[in-house]
Order: C-alpha cells, then structure tokens, then sequence
C-alpha cells in the first residue's frame, strides 16, 4: 500500500454523492480519519441496517471523530453528545419536565437523546441507573417521561464509547443493554503507515475540528430509502438464515449441533468456557448487517462470507464467560471464531443463495 492510498482523502462532495451510501460514509469519513477504514465500513452497515453500534478501544483511537465526521456527511442530521460520568442522571439523557409559570402548564424540556445520532461517550462511566435511560430508546425508538411516551428522530441510531483497559471508575454494561447493541466493534492501534500519515497530517488533524471541510454527501432522506431497500431487496436465503441461527444456537451451552466438525474434547471445553450465549435479538443484527454488505458489495443476495465477516461483532458481546474461562484470559471473540470454523454451512453451492429466478 503506497503512500497516495494511505493520505487523508479530499474527495468532490459531487462525486462522492454518486457513490453507494457505504462508501460514502468511509470515503467521507476518511476526509479526518486516518485508516480504520475496516471500522468506519463496519459503522456503516450498522447505521444501514438500523442498529446501535458499540466502539471499543484504547483511548486516542478517533471513536468519537469517527462519529462526528459520520453525521457532517448528512444534511440535516442533528446529532448529540453526552460525555457520560459518574453523577449524571437518566433526566440528564432522556429530558423532563418542568413547570412553566407563564403557561401555568408543564413544559418538556428534551434531552440529547432526542436527535438522529445520540453518541453516548464512555459508556460505562456512568451508573447502571443512568445507563438503564438508553435501553427504551435503543429498543423503541421512543422514551417516556412522566408517563406520557415520546417518539425519536428516524432515523436514530445510539453510538456508544468504552475504553476496554480503564476499570476504576467504570461500570459494566448489563446484558440486557449490551443486547440492544446491534454490534461491538473492537479495534487496536493504526499500522506503521498510517501512523505515519497521521504524523505528517498533524497539523490539520490538530484543528479544533478536524471535521469542518467536510460536505453533506447525503441526506435522512437518503438512509430511509437506503434502509429499505437493503430490507427488502436483498434476498437471504433459507440456508443464509439457517447458517445465521446455527451460529447464535453454538453460542448457547449444550448446543448439539456440530456433528463430526469438533471434537469431543473442543466441546467439554467450549461448554466449561461458556455461561451463557445470545439472545434471539442476534439474529437481527446478523441479517440486517449481512444484508448491508451485499448492498455495498453489489450483490442482491446475501452469502456466508457476509455472515463471518461480522459474526464476531454480532456476537461476542452477548455472550458471557465463566470465572475460570475469564481468569484464564478466555474471549468470545475467540470462541466465536471457533465457531465458524466448526459450525457446518448447509450447502455451500453460491446458487442456494441466489434469489430464484
């Protein structure tokens, strides 16, 4: 990869219009963004298939660039940011209710969470009380205050920030939260060379906001049709969806259904290591992200590959360690790329998972 493909891009806000909607989020993202253009692809996905993407990585990584720059490329998006901390509360997201002596009437007052793209930054450093305000919205598009329920923004979409190496001061995010979570997208530190790009483009990185060159390349209009029509034109077929449901069943302990493609000693230990496996709420974001990467791939129909390729960030987070596997350094990520290398695909013929003519 030389250097011309690595430098910070500058793309007509035209042409970049023309393209497919994942490619314009990473080629407009990559305006600010140096690399990562893996993640920002995977964001991508997950704004297009409507779910709520989790970020996780070391601190200085631009999570919450990537954001930013994501919502400058959509004309019209409003979009909000909550640093969460230790003493805020769920009124502080969700808005509440006041009294307004002019009108003699109570006044909603709406929290950031009434927006297009609602970044909760660093997730786990507020309460479980506090976090417990997202889950409503992240389920239902709608909060309730005071009794009386409110419908959000379409589209919204809840991005969310953790540094995985900090504990002090942190809380963990309960099941049923990291659940509503479509996918959790980890990454690590840039390459050499980007790293390289980056040195050299300080300066304009530096700015105040790097994002200020960038142009809307699309509009909320656009990711409504976009999002139907990946729903209802990309055809998964029967053995796409089976594939998907044997993979979240294998999270499960005593999933039967290997056959002879693992050991019986991998499955004593897969089943010591495993706590508990996904919900069915899994399969949505398997199928709605599958379905976004043949649209971004140019296909109408969706293949295994799409299913592998975010298998771990649809399913590592909704699964849970024992003590002993955690002590031992265990990941699901890790026992969920065992998985695919064991869990049988029922027919692997790329005609099964053609739309039949």
């Amino acid at each position: 990869m030389n250097t011309r493909e690595l430098s910070i891009v500058h793309i007509d806000p035209e042409a970049l219009s023309q393209m497919n909607m994942v490619d314009r989020f990473v080629l407009g993202g990559s305006q600010c963004i140096v690399g990562y253009r893996d993640v920002m692809t995977k964001i991508a996905y997950a704004i297009i298939a409507d779910m709520h993407p989790l970020l996780e990585s070391v601190p200085g990584l631009s999570k919450t660039l990537m954001i930013k720059a994501f919502a400058k490329l959509v004309d019209g998006a409003e979009t909000n940011r909550t640093q969460m901390t230790s003493d805020l509360m769920p009124a502080d997201i969700t808005g509440y209710n006041r009294w307004d002596q002019k009108s003699g009437e109570m006044v909603l007052v709406k929290g950031p969470i009434f927006t297009n793209f609602y970044l909760a930054d660093e997730v786990n450093r507020t309460t479980p009380k506090t976090q417990s305000a997202l889950l409503q919205a992240m389920q239902e598009r709608e909060v309730t205050i005071g009794g009386v329920t409110h419908r959000l923004p379409d589209p919204f979409i809840a991005f969310a920030t953790m540094n995985p190496i900090e504990q002090e001061g942190t809380y963990d995010l309960p099941e049923a939260q990291l659940d509503r979570f479509g996918a959790r997208i980890n990454f690590s530190y840039l390459d050499r060379a980007n790293e390289l790009v980056l040195a050299a483009n300080h300066r304009l990185l530096r700015m105040i906001d790097p994002t200020a060159g960038i142009k809307p390349v699309m509009t909320l209009d656009d990711i409504r049709a976009t999002r139907e029509h990946v729903l209802n034109n990309i055809y998964t077929a029967p053995a796409a969806t089976e594939y998907m449901v044997d993979l979240i069943r294998a999270t499960r302990p005593g999933y039967d259904g290997f056959g002879g493609n693992m050991s019986d000693n991998d499955k004593r230990l897969l089943a010591e290591e495993l706590e508990f496996g996904c919900s069915p709420r899994a399969v949505f974001g398997f199928a709605g992200i599958a379905q976004a990467r043949a649209y971004h791939l140019g296909r109408d129909y969706v293949i295994p590959e799409d299913i592998k390729f975010i298998a771990a960030e649809v399913l590592a987070h909704r699964m849970g360690l024992k003590p002993a596997a955690q002590a031992q350094g265990k990941s699901t990520i890790a026992i969920v790329n065992q998985l695919l290398q064991h869990v049988p695909i029922i027919d692997s013929n790329d005609a099964t998972f053609k739309p039949k003519s």
